[in-house]
């Protein structure tokens, strides 16, 4: 988070459970720390840039808004999220074996590399007509489509 706080943009930060301390130790001109969570794909549409752990949801919201995504991934699932996202070139992602990784270099080598940028536009035009309710919906059909003939089958 001091990295962060280092850099000539604006951040917005959503980390339940941070202690109030350790937010004035962090909190800049360009850092603004949100309690509640963030409706993200809002927050992607307005940014340049979204950091997070590579969940699903995250980097869906962020990639579908055209944004590129810097993961920092804490389990299996995201750091294979986070591979495709680079082999992409939709963003980028912090070497698990790093020791001391500088978020502040990736963050600006993502932000002023605009073939990046570009990928992930692509990637949000590619996909523009994607309804998260539409997809809903069809999840449910499927899953009673398969209950309905394993009622039949039976």
């Amino acid at each position: 988070m001091s990295q962060l706080g280092d850099l000539s943009c604006g951040t917005l930060i959503h980390a339940p459970g941070l202690s109030a301390k350790l937010i004035a130790k962090y909190q800049a001109r360009n850092v603004v720390f949100s309690p509640e969570p963030v409706r993200m794909a809002q927050a992607s549409r307005e940014a340049d840039l979204v950091i997070c752990h590579g969940g699903h949801g995250t980097t869906a919201a962020s990639l579908l808004a055209g944004r590129p995504v810097l993961v920092l991934h804490r389990q299996v699932e995201q750091l294979l999220l986070a591979q495709k996202i680079v082999a992409g070139g939709l963003g980028k992602t912090v070497n698990p074996d790093s020791k001391n990784p500088s978020y502040k270099q990736l963050t600006r080598d993502i932000l002023s590399d605009a073939r990046v940028t570009e990928r992930a536009q692509q990637f949000a035009a590619k996909y523009s007509d994607f309804d998260v309710v539409k997809q809903i919906d069809l999840i449910v059909a499927r899953c009673e489509e398969i209950i309905r003939q394993r009622e039949t089958a039976t």
